[in-house]
């Protein structure tokens, strides 16, 4: 089941819904309340508890899209009574990759492959990236046998030109993530030095700090926030901009 037809599952009353998403395929073109009755009505179709948000949002291809997030692959687990009977690693090349066959409550089989990249990995490293492909590989297998042919979370981040989009769960609104500047402000407004007669009297390790330096006078990095006015300053002394 792709994105442009799960819909086909939903209850008539929501058709016309359904009849804009097959058409546009894309969650953008809805209106906020469209967009929270389709989120609802998906998860209802599939048995899903849309309070735990099993379904996130992903903008791919100037598209506003769902995906499965690790509830949905919990939940559906559980609904269609899915185990997995085998997990099959092996390395090729620079990949680790991991086969996951598993079978459905009514007997159907399935196979789905999980790969990551191990190169030059060693240590706690390398177990990570095996327990990442054993879970890529479990998830895409879990989605497969519930008929989803949805990105998984753990696929979202090496699809070129995917954004996680940040969709507000109460209204539908279309949520724009903060400028660098914003975040930069932001920050800054939590951790500013605490300045007493012009002496930086506290430093918080966390902070963003300007970092500029004066190697002539080796007094180190600035400790004032990005973007301040006047002098750089820290501990060590004070230098001109």
């Amino acid at each position: 089941m792709t994105p442009e037809n799960a819909v086909a599952t939903v209850s008539d009353s929501s058709a016309a819904l359904a009849e804009q998403v097959v058409i546009k395929g894309d969650l953008s073109k809805l209106t906020e309340a469209q967009r929270m009755n389709y989120y609802s009505e998906v998860c209802r179709s599939l048995g899903l508890n849309p309070l735990t948000r099993p379904f996130e949002f992903l903008t791919l291809n100037g598209k506003l899209i769902l995906y499965a997030t690790r509830g949905a692959g919990d939940q559906l687990r559980a609904i269609r009574g899915i185990t997995i009977t085998s997990l099959d690693p092996r390395q090729v090349g620079e990949l680790l990759v991991v086969v996951a066959t598993g079978r459905d409550r009514s007997g159907r089989e399935d196979s789905s492959t999980g790969a990551v990249s191990v190169k030059g990995l060693t240590g706690e490293a390398l177990a990570n990236a095996m327990m990442k492909a054993e879970t890529k590989a479990k998830r895409r297998l879990t989605l497969s046998l519930a008929g989803l042919g949805w990105s998984d979370e753990t696929e979202v981040d090496t699809i070129p030109g995917a954004q996680r989009t940040d969709v507000d769960p109460e209204t539908g609104e279309i949520r724009k993530p903060p400028t660098l500047a914003e975040r930069v402000a932001a920050r800054a407004a939590e951790v500013k030095p605490e300045i007493v007669e012009g002496e930086v009297v506290e430093e918080k390790t966390d902070a963003i700090y300007c970092l500029s330096e004066d190697e002539a006078l080796d007094t180190g990095k600035c400790a004032l926030t990005p973007g301040h006015d006047g002098p750089h300053k820290n501990r060590g002394g004070v230098w001109p901009q």
